[in-house]
C-alpha cells in the first residue's frame, strides 16, 4: 500500500509546526523497494511505448508527405477496371486489396474507403460495393509514388467530399492513438524518480536524525 503522511520537519531550532509531505511505503512488494520497482515499470513502459508509436511511423511519413505536396493534388475521376485482394504472408502481416482503374488515361491503384468498421474478404466484395466500369470521385497527383505505403494510396485519394478534412482527422487520431502515449510514459518516469529520489533523501535525513539524538543520548 502507498499512503501519504505529514511527518514533523526537524530543524535547528526544533520542531517547527509546519509539515512536510512524505511517501509510506509498506507491503506492496516484500523484500524489494516499491518505488525502486515502480521506476523500473515506468521505465519499460517508455520502451514499449516507443515501439507503439514505431509502429505507426509510415502512417506519419504519408500524413507529411500529403501535406507537403498537398497543391499537387486535384481533382479527377476513378473509373474501375477491376479490384485486387490479397491475403497476408510472411512479408505482408494481414490481408490488402485495392481498386485497379484508370485516370485520365493510365492505369492506377486506389484502396477505397470502405467506412469505419468495414472490411472485404474477397474480390467479389470490392466489386459488389464498387462495381467496374462504375468512376469515383478522386483526387490525383501523378508526382505521387505509385507505391502502397502503410495501406494507402499516394497517387489517387478518394474524395469523400471532405479530402482535406479527412485528412485533418487522421492527423487528429494519429496524435492521439500514436503520439500521445510517449510523452504520457516519460512523465510518468520523471514523477516516479522523483519521488523516489525525495523518499530516499527524506529517509536519510530521518537516519541522521535519529544518529544524533541516540548520540546524545
Amino acid at each position: 500500500m502507498i499512503t501519504w503522511a505529514a511527518t514533523p520537519n526537524p530543524s535547528a531550532n526544533g520542531w517547527r509546526s509546519r509539515t512536510q509531505m512524505r511517501i509510506k511505503v509498506r507491503g506492496v512488494f516484500p523484500g524489494t523497494n516499491p518505488l525502486s520497482t515502480a521506476r523500473k515499470i515506468s521505465a519499460a513502459c517508455i520502451f514499449l511505448a516507443a515501439l507503439w508509436t514505431a509502429a505507426f511511423i509510415l502512417t506519419v511519413f504519408n500524413r507529411a508527405l500529403i501535406a507537403w505536396t498537398a497543391d499537387d493534388y486535384r481533382p479527377a475521376k476513378f473509373q474501375v477496371t477491376g479490384a485486387c485482394y490479397s491475403l497476408g504472408n510472411t512479408h505482408n502481416f494481414g490481408s490488402s486489396w485495392w481498386l485497379i482503374g484508370t485516370v485520365e488515361g493510365p492505369q492506377e491503384r486506389l484502396i477505397p474507403n470502405l467506412g469505419a468498421g468495414n472490411t472485404v474478404t474477397c474480390v467479389e466484395d470490392l466489386t459488389s460495393r464498387f462495381p467496374v466500369n462504375s468512376t469515383m470521385n478522386v483526387i490525383y497527383n501523378p508526382a505521387a509514388t505509385t507505391d502502397i505505403i502503410q495501406h494507402e494510396t499516394l497517387r489517387v485519394r478518394q474524395d469523400t467530399g471532405d479530402p482535406w478534412g479527412d485528412e485533418r482527422r487522421k492527423c487528429i487520431w494519429l496524435f492521439w492513438r500514436a503520439g500521445l502515449p510517449l510523452p504520457l510514459t516519460i512523465v510518468l518516469y520523471v514523477f516516479v524518480r522523483r519521488t523516489a529520489a525525495r523518499a530516499a533523501k527524506a529517509d536519510a535525513a530521518r537516519s541522521t536524525v535519529a544518529d544524533s539524538a541516540s548520540a546524545v543520548l
